[in-house]
């Protein structure tokens, strides 16, 4: 059986200096009002979600009477109809999710492209660590394996936003492996070609993936230069302390003369 129902109408007085120090208008507050049930009494209060304006104690809303109250129908509610709009309801849920999708997908993939010059320049310089011998597959084989480990190729333990590859293929994408328990995919890019691949196949990039990538992207680029120029500091300090020593060397035996030979 449906329930009865009533209009009622209710006017209420707004206090002033409220509205001013809130810096609200008289439409702010026809927005914000709200019909609560009440905890105490058989009914509901008015008051409304505005900040600072949402409990009985500020006096905001006061002086309130009731204009009108009148019986109203209860509208009329055709079941067969909805039923039967159910299906084409359904279709354009689907619809609007796939169109939201696609949209969020290619706006993924623009700020992955945006991303290209620097994807370029961490390519031509892990290569060039590559060639030089600067190590950057990590310690050893382990799930705890991470950037503070020099591991900068992405693999299917760590999952580390990283280079694509092995130490003796050369660097031409970056990505994110996953594997085991984590699903059979793999992201990829060049900062152009942005995509999936699961298993052996090649798929449009996920939003997933996509996002795990931008979101790492940042730290794995500034992990990666701080590695390499920490390890270019370093050789540079032993370099320059070995040619310190040998100067020393000289200045104190410029003659070169083995100073045994000179006690005969």
């Amino acid at each position: 059986m449906d329930n009865k129902r009533i209009r009622m109408v209710i006017e209420l007085v707004v206090n002033e200096e409220t509205l001013k120090e809130k810096d609200l208008t008289v439409k702010d507050v026809i927005e914000g009002v709200r019909f609560n049930e009440h905890d105490a009494i058989d009914g509901f209060e008015i008051t409304t979600d505005i900040p600072g304006c949402d409990c009985c104690s500020d006096y905001f809303l006061f002086a309130g009477s009731v204009v009108s109250v009148e019986e109203i129908e209860a509208p009329k509610v055709n079941r067969l109809d909805r039923i039967n709009a159910y299906k084409s309801n359904e279709a354009f849920l689907k619809a609007t999710a796939e169109q939201k999708l696609q949209f969020e997908t290619q706006d993924l993939i623009e700020q992955i492209q945006a991303l290209k010059p620097r994807i370029d320049e961490l390519i031509v310089t892990g290569n060039a660590c590559k060639e030089n011998g600067i190590e950057m597959t990590g310690q050893a084989f382990g799930g705890h394996e991470g950037y503070d480990t020099h591991q900068f190729y992405t693999n299917c333990w760590s999952h580390l936003v990283g280079f694509v590859g092995t130490r003796d293929s050369k660097i031409t994408l970056l990505g994110i492996d996953a594997g085991g328990a984590c699903g059979n995919w793999n992201f990829r890019t060049d900062g152009d070609k942005v995509y999936s691949v699961y298993g052996k196949e090649t798929q449009g990039p996920s939003v997933d993936d996509m996002k795990k990538f931008l979101k790492k992207f940042d730290e794995f680029e500034s992990s990666f230069y701080a590695y390499v120029d920490k390890v270019i500091e370093k050789q540079q300090k032993s370099v320059e302390s070995v040619i310190a020593e040998a100067t020393g060397r000289v200045k104190s035996n410029p003659s070169g003369v083995d100073e045994k030979e000179l006690d005969l």
